[in-house]
């Protein structure tokens, strides 16, 4: 009978420890939240019309994020990229920089400015854009993790201006030189 007391009191903790730790963290994040600053979603788009080639090639540079932002989650930028010479060209590195930010709900009171966004700079070695077609990161190989990532930062003031805010990125590419 002992051993069968000290086994159900074992498994009781081993089960309700763990529950009773989840509860408490939701019940404290839950408290948190109350005290984060406000802020809603941005999206990132890119610049079609305006796409930046690295100098001297013809490859024109686009980019997404995939899901929406808001203070302190990141998205990754997805690459696109078309080359439209004849030849292979190698790129070393590609610049994304925030080109504008539309933001319908920002306002004196509670702007929307480049200071609420972090863009973190692609950490790939160089790579190859195949001749005459479009590819991306992805088909490249390139992992996710070295892709650039655009954040919205979490600051300590009200970002509510930045609700439903649009960003359009710009890209440059620069071409990794052999020899």
């Amino acid at each position: 009978m002992p051993t069968t007391r000290r086994r159900a009191i074992l498994v009781g903790l081993l089960v309700g420890l763990p529950v009773a730790l989840f509860g408490a963290l939701l019940a404290v994040w839950g408290l948190a939240d109350r005290y984060r600053p406000m802020g809603g979603t941005a999206w990132s788009t890119s610049h079609p019309h305006q796409p930046h080639v690295a100098w001297g090639t013809s490859v024109k540079i686009s980019g997404t994020t995939r899901k929406p932002l808001r203070p302190g989650v990141s998205s990754r930028v997805r690459l696109g990229f078309t080359n439209q010479g004849l030849k292979a060209v190698s790129l070393r590195h590609v610049r994304v920089t925030i080109s504008s930010i539309t933001a319908p709900q920002a306002s004196p009171e509670y702007p929307c400015t480049r200071a609420d966004f972090r863009v973190r700079p692609m950490r790939a070695r160089p790579f190859v854009v195949p001749d005459d077609g479009f590819t991306n990161l992805v088909r490249l190989g390139v992992p996710g993790w070295q892709w650039p990532r655009l954040t919205m930062r979490n600051r300590p003031v009200n970002q509510d201006g930045c609700k439903g805010a649009s960003l359009k990125l710009s890209y440059r590419g620069y071409r990794a030189w052999s020899g």
